[in-house]
């Protein structure tokens, strides 16, 4: 078994528990750049108010940027987007 054969488990696995496939041992392994959406998560007690602002801020200006170039918006589950990404990739490698 490979390298990317090791990755495609790891990820297969992740992604059938509901886990993030960039998470390894419980650490991040896309720190320097994970979506807005892991940057502000915090569980922490009364940071909810500033995370809700933050991603309402974001949202606005990923929306505008879409309209100015004629892109169609989607909200998507991040991790349901991982996974058709990754499946569009392996499609697309196995032509």
């Amino acid at each position: 078994m490979g390298p990317r054969d090791v990755y495609a488990e790891h990820d297969r696995a992740q992604r059938e528990a509901g886990l993030c496939p960039f998470q390894v041992d419980k650490l991040c392994t896309a720190h320097s750049v994970r979506p807005l959406g892991c940057r502000v998560f915090f569980c922490q007690e009364g940071t909810q108010a500033w995370q809700q602002d933050v991603y309402e801020s974001f949202q606005n200006d990923l929306r505008a940027l879409h309209e100015r170039h004629s892109l169609t918006y989607a909200y998507l589950e991040w991790r349901g987007a991982l996974a058709t990404a990754y499946a569009q990739l392996a499609a697309s490698i196995d032509r």
